[in-house]
């Protein structure tokens, strides 16, 4: 208890919302860092409905034939859905953790040295769970204002509202919220900035190019990486000398998706020759 910080001091005490967001994002990587085990485990490439038996604990004969019951990964994720570990595969194959390869006409998953090093390090992934949560938050009906996702993402004093409000408002692709989401990028909740940089990723429009700007230098690694895929999106070469900064970014992931948001520009550039 005496680790606690005094309410007198000046010490900035998370909200539960924060930390809840904060134990999500720790959830996914943990969960990420426990498939890339169980491949790097398995004694040969198999394929992602092979891994997800395994993982599941399935005891079909392919198991069975190959003893892969007896590894420690064998039936961890047992609790989750084939769709939702399905998700998580294809984040990390996106991410280039997981690299396919073709073995006898047959793509099967093999662990890449991004993945490798993963496993071992303190880095975190974000897999799109997060946003399923913020997607089922039910808008309170209390008052009429709560309603309007403008409202919600100015006005409530929850954190995971306001990320709710900036994720509705990048999935309508609708450019009249541009303004709302520039402002919101000062936000002091980490995820209402992750998501809100998403959001004008989403609608594409070189209005929100300053906001996201701003983003590249965020103290949190999720909201970088989160506004530097979105100028890649956007695609306007204003970005290319704040995005070429970032791509020396001491966090791979963010450095990665500087490096990818730069050849997106590039290209676009290209293909207007």
């Amino acid at each position: 208890m005496d680790d606690l910080p005094d309410k007198d001091s000046n010490s900035i005490i998370p909200s539960k919302v924060e930390i809840i967001d904060d134990l999500i994002v720790s959830y996914e990587s943990v969960t990420a860092r426990i498939i890339l085990y169980c491949v790097d485990e398995l004694p040969f490439p198999v394929s992602e409905t092979n891994l997800i038996k395994v993982l599941q604990g399935s005891n079909a004969r392919f198991v069975r034939d190959n003893n892969l019951s007896n590894l420690t990964s064998y039936r961890i994720l047992v609790n989750f859905s084939r769709k939702r570990l399905k998700r998580f595969i294809r984040t990390l194959k996106k991410e280039r953790f997981l690299e396919s390869r073709k073995y006898s006409y047959y793509s099967k998953l093999i662990l890449s040295p991004r993945g490798r090093k993963f496993i071992y390090s303190d880095d975190t992934i974000v897999t799109g769970y997060f946003d399923e949560v913020h997607g089922k938050v039910k808008v309170s009906e209390n008052n009429n204002n709560n309603n309007d996702i403008v409202y919600q993402l100015k006005h409530s004093t929850r954190g995971e509202k306001r990320a709710h409000a900036a994720y509705l408002m990048g999935e309508s692709r609708d450019p009249a919220y541009i303004p709302h989401l520039c402002e919101a990028v000062h936000d002091a909740n980490g995820n209402v900035r992750r998501l809100s940089a998403s959001a004008l990723g989403k609608i594409k429009n070189p209005n929100g190019l300053d906001a996201l700007i701003s983003l590249l230098d965020d103290d949190k690694h999720q909201v970088r990486q989160y506004a530097a895929k979105s100028l890649g999106m956007i695609g306007d070469v204003r970005a290319l000398p704040y995005l070429l900064k970032t791509s020396q970014d001491p966090v791979y992931y963010v450095k990665d998706s500087a490096q990818n948001a730069i050849k997106k520009i590039r290209e676009k550039l290209t293909s207007n020759i």
